[in-house]
């Protein structure tokens, strides 16, 4: 988690809620994070960056072939921006395919590889 904006703007605490689980094989875990803005002016804009992963199957630190990410068929892999200042967003979703291709040199075409 990385926040930028003007001077003195810092993530201020972060708290995990329980783990959620459907019961068909789906989970979920909210986070919320409190931050604060430097400076005077009310307009001023901040980013808030984050990141995911997805498990490894096969090979060095996976957890076992068949078990990792690229196993589960579609693109259920998804990160929600649920509420922001405690108004909602509308479900911002963002989903990720983990079977897909990935380059090993990004500055190939995939008529390259």
């Amino acid at each position: 988690m990385k926040i930028w904006g003007p001077p003195a703007t810092a993530i201020t605490s972060m708290t995990y809620g329980p783990e959620v689980e459907s019961g068909t094989g789906q989970c979920s875990r909210t986070l919320k994070i409190e931050f604060s803005v430097g400076g005077l002016a009310s307009g001023n804009t901040v980013v808030l960056a984050w990141g995911g992963h997805v498990a490894r199957g096969a090979g060095f630190n996976g957890w076992g072939e068949g078990d990792g990410a690229s196993s589960v068929n579609g693109s259920p892999y998804h990160m929600t921006l649920g509420t922001l200042d405690e108004a909602s967003t509308g479900k911002k979703s963002r989903s990720v395919k983990a079977g897909g291709k990935w380059r090993s040199d990004p500055r190939k075409h995939d008529h390259d590889q």
